[in-house]
């Protein structure tokens, strides 16, 4: 199970913590964005062999879904955060 970082007077200020998460998901969109505009092309592998491109692709889709995982990941924390400044910014209208 993720572990979301819990929002309290002794910690890192929340606004700051959902910032710093965002941050992070939109650099690794960013990089999945260059990534896929680099994806391998069956040109530049033909000459060595059938199935060096497959291969590539296997490995380019790897790669991918390794930083998928990781937005994904940062998303889910970045939810845990938004939840709890929206319950403290509800519980502070009481």
């Amino acid at each position: 199970m993720l572990k979301i970082p819990t929002i309290h007077l002794n910690g890192s200020n929340g606004e700051t913590l959902f910032e710093e998460v965002s941050s992070a998901h939109e650099a690794i969109r960013t990089a999945l964005e260059k990534l896929e505009a680099g994806a391998p092309n069956a040109r530049d592998y033909y000459v060595q062999g059938n199935k060096e491109f497959e291969q590539a692709r296997n490995q380019h889709c790897m790669r991918s879904n390794k930083l998928r995982d990781v937005m994904k990941e940062l998303d889910e924390i970045r939810v845990g955060i938004r939840e709890q400044l929206d319950e403290r910014r509800h519980r502070s209208r009481k």
